[in-house]
């Protein structure tokens, strides 16, 4: 059975197997095995008598920040799309395989749908919904588990959250960015998808006045 990937409750980092301590943060880790869910559960909990309702562990998505892309290295760039729920954002890696079933499965709806060509290629355009509806019926760590690039930081450890502009006056176009500042370090993502509006909103529901 393949073991599931593993990730530091306190800063998100991957881990490798059998590890005890994070490399990233230095963060000591539950044994392999015991939950958060079953270390912070109460006694009452563990003791249910049977046929009661069992408390759920669903973590609910609050919404979904889409194309978020960072720098890697000198000249390399990685994209992910942001699962924003009340206790983490998760970073989840966006790969180009992904993108184009994302966009086979768009024209395989428009096609569904009896529209034409030229619609059929509009349509295709909004891949992007395809991806937010996606991982917004996703259970959280599947969706970190699909790629070991993907990664999660605690709502509890963001410090702040803030929005830039950058202008290229030679070009005469800009860039917004969203910079999250946490425990572990500073995190620099230019907005793809052009909304800074809505990014700022929902991150506002969830994180409060570290939007800055």
């Amino acid at each position: 059975m393949t073991e599931q990937p593993r990730f530091c409750e306190a800063c998100g980092a991957p881990l490798g197997p059998g590890a005890r301590f994070c490399g990233r943060c230095g963060q000591a880790l539950k044994p392999l095995g015991q939950t958060a869910a079953a270390a912070d559960a109460a006694p009452s909990q563990a003791a249910a008598p049977a046929g009661a309702s069992k408390p759920t562990t669903a973590e609910p998505v609050a919404g979904v920040i889409p194309a978020l892309q960072r720098r890697k290295g000198l000249l390399g760039y990685q994209s992910f799309n942001l699962i924003v729920t009340p206790r983490r954002l998760v970073f989840a890696l966006m790969t180009q395989q992904m993108m184009n079933d994302a966009v086979r499965q768009a024209n395989e709806e428009a096609k569904q749908q009896g529209k034409g060509l030229l619609a059929r290629m509009a349509a295709q355009m909004g891949w992007l919904g395809i991806v937010v509806r996606r991982y917004a019926s996703m259970p959280v760590d599947m969706t970190l588990a699909e790629h070991p690039d993907s990664f999660f930081l605690l709502t509890s450890q963001m410090r702040k959250v803030h929005f830039e502009r950058h202008e290229d006056r030679q070009r005469h176009t800009h860039t917004d960015h969203v910079i999250f500042e946490a425990v572990s370090g500073k995190y620099d993502f230019e907005l793809k998808s052009g909304q800074p509006a809505e990014a700022r909103e929902l991150l506002q529901r969830v994180l409060g006045a570290a939007v800055r």
